[in-house]
């Protein structure tokens, strides 16, 4: 009997195993065409052979990139700026406001203005971009970083306080309870305990913040001009070469590339997004 049961459960395994391999090679098959893409001619790519691919692999797409009079560099310091700023001002104003509404005692007016606060992120950027664009201009910030930043800290922080209310809201409320006993004011209880206790789940939101403002495009094309142009753009940029046609060599080298700081990102703080993630999870 036992060892019946002992086969079932090696065999649910083995099936369990393949399947999450099978997913994990769907999602993980353009990452790897893309990186081959990266080391070939792009005209290989489009009639792939085994035989032309190896033939074709080198390092002149990326060298092409890292050359210094590439405007690589300059549209990877801006998304950089963009998005690393974008990321810590929706962490500290999130987290304050997603302390402020957990200390809100009435439920209803709460929750309501909790959900219309993430409404806001449910508009499309094509919805919006056109009046940013003559704000932006009015107040001449366009194509400049702090237009840049302010837009994306104005679309991202919906979700950076939705995310951290989540993660406040788990909080023993005897802990909150125990400081204001002793005589610590909102802001101290916040920044000596709810900030500290909550580190996981911050890392998590600024995580997504950083995410999705280093990916964005739409903004990015309508409010930006060279100066502040992002690595998405130039990516389309190239996408859409009218006079060369599009150089896939170069596109799978840069879209490559930009991947790297999302996975190194995610590397260094992957246990605080594990902690985050599972944070609340088991009440005690």
């Amino acid at each position: 009997m036992k060892k019946t049961a002992v086969s079932r459960q090696m065999l649910q395994d083995i099936i369990h195993m393949f399947v999450l391999f099978a997913i994990l090679a769907v999602f993980l098959f353009p990452v790897l065409w893309n990186v081959i893409q990266s080391f070939t001619h792009g005209g290989v790519i489009i009639n792939p052979t085994l035989e032309a691919i190896l033939a074709e692999l080198n390092f002149g797409n990326y060298l092409h990139l890292f050359n210094p009079q590439s405007p690589f560099f300059k549209f990877l310091a801006n998304s950089l700026i963009i998005a690393g700023s974008t990321m810590i001002i929706c962490g500290l104003l999130g987290s304050l406001a997603a302390y402020g509404l957990s200390c809100m005692t009435r439920v209803a007016l709460r929750e309501n203005l909790r959900i219309w606060i993430l409404s806001f992120r449910f508009l499309p950027p094509i919805a919006i971009v056109l009046p940013l664009f003559q704000m932006m201009t009015a107040l001449r910030l366009k194509d400049t970083h702090i237009g840049m930043i302010l837009t994306y800290t104005a679309f991202n922080i919906p979700l950076a306080v939705w995310l951290m209310y989540s993660f406040i809201r788990d909080l023993p409320p005897q802990m909150m309870e125990a400081a204001e006993v002793d005589g610590a004011s909102r802001l101290r209880i916040f920044w000596r305990i709810v900030l500290p206790v909550t580190k996981g789940g911050l890392m998590v939101a600024m995580l997504f913040v950083f995410i999705f403002s280093w990916n964005e495009f739409q903004f990015a094309l309508v409010l930006t001009d060279f100066r502040a142009s992002t690595l998405p753009k130039a990516l389309a940029g190239l996408t859409f070469s009218l006079i060369t046609g599009p150089d896939w060599g170069i596109i799978g080298a840069l879209a490559s590339l930009m991947v790297v700081p999302v996975v190194i990102a995610a590397a260094l703080i992957h246990k605080h997004i594990s902690r985050g993630l599972t944070f609340g999870a088991v009440k005690g």
